[in-house]
């Protein structure tokens, strides 16, 4: 079959993005495989992205710009998006305001598709500031069973596979609900892709086809900062384990991640003097899986964490000291804005 006989949509949805939309929508123009359209959400910028996005569609007929009536959630935002696709469309990308595609990207990850009908997700290496993070798939092939990387993952074995910024999806998946991103929770885009991998294959491709940018506003970032991403991901697990794990492996994983999260996560905090809005998140984020912080765990977490104190009492000083600086001067300053 004709790759270029296939229809990719293109969308970015967009809030206050003006510094970096411009290059965004330069490496769609600059594809390649130029067999697409390309449509930007503006939700209700207050800066200049609407004029950014307007000129482009002025000099491209591909491109074209949606404006929400009013202001909506991230994940909302995003749905907005993938609904605009287009009807005869094979494909569809999703590209963050800030993010930006190697001209190979749609050429690469249309023909791989291509050659595997079965993939409902196409993806490939991106590059931030730290590096390419390695998902840890294997390097000999290109095509792995949906069902085993959704299980792979929620054991811990393989990970990134799914950045929005690398992921192009087969557009018949995308339309299969009225809402693709399931919910607000930050990991809608996580939880997008192992929905499709349900029914449909991983296809990867080993070269890097695009860079994601990591900003310190972003809703990532606010995870991080909070420490909570593996509280996210044992909310994820239960809402996904019992789909892709036998039973017996299902309570393992679980067991084994709660010890982490309360030992290494949850004890810590409680020593680093973290604040109020830590503990609010975690209390909400326990609650939300039918936990609390009230657990044996979390006082066998905090002996432990005691007695690597006792054994090394100086670098744990510095390390409390220097972390509780670090989180009570960023207090003030973590508000995550959504990337819209």
């Amino acid at each position: 079959m004709n790759d270029r006989m296939q229809h990719v949509s293109v969308v970015t949805p967009v809030y206050n993005g003006e510094r970096y939309l411009e290059q965004c929508i330069r490496s769609v123009t600059a594809q390649t495989y130029q067999n697409w359209t390309y449509t930007i959400v503006d939700n209700c910028s207050t800066d200049g992205s609407n004029r950014i996005a307007s000129e482009a569609a002025r000099n491209d007929p591909r491109i074209k710009v949606i404006r929400n009536d009013t202001f909506v959630g991230v994940a909302e935002n995003h749905n907005t998006a993938i609904r605009q696709i287009s009807s005869h469309s094979e494909y569809c990308k999703l590209l963050s305001a800030d993010d930006w595609l190697f001209p190979e990207y749609l050429s690469t990850l249309v023909e791989l598709g291509q050659r595997h009908p079965s993939a409902a997700v196409i993806s490939c290496y991106v590059v931030n500031k730290f590096g390419v993070p390695f998902p840890n798939l294997s390097l000999e092939e290109d095509l792995f069973g949906g069902r085993a990387v959704a299980a792979a993952f929620l054991r811990g074995e393989v990970d990134r596979f799914w950045l929005p910024t690398s992921v192009v999806f087969r557009a018949s998946f995308a339309r299969r609900k009225h809402s693709f991103f399931p919910g607000p929770a930050p990991s809608f885009d996580l939880e997008a892709c192992l929905e499709c991998l349900d029914t449909g294959d991983l296809a990867f491709a080993h070269r890097v086809l695009a860079f994601e940018r990591l900003r310190p506003d972003s809703v990532t970032a606010g995870v991080s900062s909070l420490n909570s991403t593996i509280l996210d991901r044992m909310r994820i697990l239960e809402a996904y384990g019992p789909r892709f794990l036998q039973e017996g492996e299902f309570a393992q994983v679980r067991r084994r991640l709660l010890w982490h999260y309360y030992r290494n996560v949850l004890a810590p905090g409680l020593l680093e003097l973290r604040g109020p809005t830590f503990w609010r998140a975690h209390s909400r984020g326990l609650q939300a899986i039918g936990r609390s912080v009230a657990d044996w765990r979390f006082a066998l977490g905090i002996g432990a964490v005691a007695a690597d104190a006792a054994l090394n009492p100086l670098s744990f000083c510095k390390r409390i000291v220097n972390k509780a600086r670090r989180h009570w001067g960023r207090a003030q300053t973590d508000r995550p804005a959504a990337r819209n």
